[in-house]
């Protein structure tokens, strides 16, 4: 079932669920004993919500590639080295199987990182037949988009409004896609993209505002150097009221945590 579809497919959870099979590998009655010990309760269904959440989870993490069952033992199938490492498979993994939310999620990260939207729920976006309906089709599904950006770092909240903002998750795929060195933005740039599918693609070398915010504050956190060389192709920053910023290559700087 798509993370999209499916209410009780709690980020947190999965990582709860991937944490335990990497450390403790075991039964599903073992994972429900350690992770919902008060499922166990007599005669109480106020507890239901909580098995009804680790059944999805464990789905999911499945799904995702995370953890594996062999002959009733989970263990994790995948083994991450820190959080950093954790998210960006995670994402991937998202991004990878999950066409619609890759596609909403391109979408949401065109639109302008600097000003918070006029719309907020979905059904403003219905009123207003926007674009990111053609892949979100209620406001359930639109409800888990919004968490899962968030937890992907590929949004943010400001002033009560969701806005496109793929810092962290860029930062993860510096660390994965790029060595420290000095590299065209062109090809810094094609490389997240294959490692980050929701990256919009770049239309006339002018980088939409979204990425453009996430790539300064990477360079205020020193995680890379924004340059532009006179003799190199250009391509374009978008900043706020207007502005632009020229640059030529990125130079990363720092690729661990």
């Amino acid at each position: 079932m798509s993370i999209l579809v499916n209410p009780d497919a709690f980020p947190q959870a999965i990582r709860a669920v991937y944490d335990l099979a990497k450390v403790f590998p075991g039964t599903a009655e073992d994972f429900s004993r350690l992770l919902v010990p008060h499922s166990y309760l007599p005669d109480d269904d106020r507890y239901r919500d909580g098995r009804d959440i680790l059944k999805s989870a464990l789905n999911e993490a499945k799904a995702l590639g995370l953890i594996q069952d062999r002959d009733g033992t989970i263990s994790a199938a995948q083994a991450f080295a820190d959080d950093r490492a954790y998210l960006h498979g995670l994402c991937r993994a998202v991004l990878a199987q999950e066409e619609k939310f890759c596609a909403a999620a391109q979408w949401f990260l065109l639109q302008d990182a600097y000003r918070a939207p006029a719309v907020k729920t979905f059904d403003e976006y219905q009123k207003q037949a926007l674009g990111i309906t053609a892949f979100i089709p209620n406001a359930t599904q639109f409800s888990n988009f919004e968490r899962w950006m968030r937890y992907l770092g590929l949004a943010r909240d400001m002033a009560g409004a969701f806005m496109p903002d793929p810092t962290r998750a860029l930062s993860y795929g510096l660390t994965a896609a790029t060595d420290v060195g000095e590299f065209p933005v062109a090809d810094v740039y094609a490389r997240l993209r294959d490692a980050l599918p929701a990256l919009p693609a770049v239309t006339n070398a002018v980088i939409p505002s979204s990425v453009s915010y996430a790539l300064k504050g990477l360079m205020r956190a020193k995680r890379c150097v924004l340059l532009s060389h006179a003799d190199a192709e250009k391509w374009t920053l978008t900043l706020p009221h207007g502005a632009t910023m020229n640059i030529s290559h990125i130079k990363v700087t720092k690729v661990k945590a």
